[in-house]
């Protein structure tokens, strides 16, 4: 692979490769990517989609390694390598090494799902190089599918995360990890008391998540001073029940500020009715709110009773709307389009 810039290459700022997918590329493929980065010395973002490319192991992050040392301007770094199950504990001892020489990162980007032997050693590493970039602002790490991850794994996570004061935006995919019990899920809740935090993506779905741990990880929430967005996926967490939602309820009475929420409970059938107006009663208590997902697909104990909201009490600042009813049996088309009607009422009268 070889990189060129229209004129010099002192000039190029900003470097994507996006590979995903291609199957026969080998490490003899990238490894000239080396060259081409030590040539670009006034580089700020890089970012490389090679996620589905099985052929690569670890020498590919070890000349990336070798050619970023020089890339002092470099604050932006998205790194996939989703499904890439040639890469190892030495990979990812490169990637640290990598990172912790940049030490102007403010915008991380790492992914390596569906790579089921990544473990503590390799969070070990990760945790490190983290911990190494005091300025990061935004992080995002999915290790969706990567079942050799376990309690000891998140911990270590939480850790190095729990000491980014700068943070401003989190997203971590942990989603089909079903290694990790109660022990390691409960920390989850620490991740919310970083100072500047304000917008949280969690995906924690199909894992061994039950009302206690969602409660933990709610309560988060409400130490939150700086919180606008949170998008949280619960998806074929098959424990949650009615009771784990009334925690909403609670957040509700303590009026926290979010402009953004996104909540997934498809699949989460021991739900009900009872438990979606705790939802709703949260969702009408936000004042400031601009925009609210909501996805209950296939919880077939909710009935139309469930949305008959209390739009009069807020929702007046609504922008936008993603609602998600697929396989909801017991939901009537009157039901759904109660919910449509008012909530365009309230915005007509909130524009008028």
């Amino acid at each position: 692979l070889i990189i060129k810039s229209v004129g010099s290459p002192d000039l190029l700022e900003t470097l994507t490769i996006k590979l995903s997918n291609c199957s026969a590329i080998t490490d003899n493929g990238l490894i000239p990517l080396q060259d081409s980065l030590q040539a670009l010395k006034h580089l700020k973002s890089l970012h490389l989609e090679l996620s589905g490319c099985p052929k690569i192991s670890d020498e590919v992050l070890k000349s990336l390694r070798n050619g970023t040392k020089s890339l002092i301007k470099l604050q932006s770094f998205e790194l996939n390598t989703s499904e890439c199950t040639g890469i190892t504990n030495n990979g990812f001892g490169s990637l640290r090494s990598l990172i912790e020489s940049a030490i102007h990162i403010n915008y991380l980007s790492l992914q390596f799902g569906n790579i089921p032997h990544v473990s503590f050693q390799e969070i070990a590493h990760l945790e490190q190089a983290i911990i190494s970039l005091r300025s990061l602002a935004f992080l995002e790490i999915n290790l969706k599918g990567c079942t050799g991850i376990s309690d000891p794994g998140v911990i270590c996570l939480q850790d190095a995360i729990s000491q980014l004061s700068l943070l401003e935006s989190l997203n971590i995919n942990l989603s089909g990890c079903k290694n990790i019990t109660m022990k390691g899920l409960s920390q989850i809740r620490d991740l919310t008391g970083i100072k500047v935090l304000k917008s949280l993506n969690l995906n924690i779905s199909e894992c061994q998540i039950n009302d206690w741990i969602l409660e933990e990880a709610l309560q988060g929430l409400r130490r939150s001073k700086t919180l606008k967005n949170i998008a949280l996926n619960f998806s074929k967490c098959f424990t949650i029940s009615d009771e784990g939602l009334v925690t909403f309820e609670k957040l509700a009475l303590d009026e926290i500020s979010l402009e953004g929420v996104d909540l997934d409970f498809s699949w989460c059938s021991n739900i009900t009715t009872k438990g979606m107006i705790h939802i709703v009663n949260f969702l009408c208590s936000l004042k400031s709110l601009k925009h609210f997902g909501l996805k209950i697909n296939h919880c077939t104990e909710i009935t139309d009773e469930g949305f008959n909201w209390p739009l009069d009490r807020s929702l007046s600042s609504l922008e936008s709307i993603n609602l998600g009813f697929k396989g909801c049996s017991q939901l009537t088309t009157e039901g759904i389009n109660f919910v449509l009607r008012e909530i365009t009422r309230r915005s007509e009268e909130h524009t008028s």
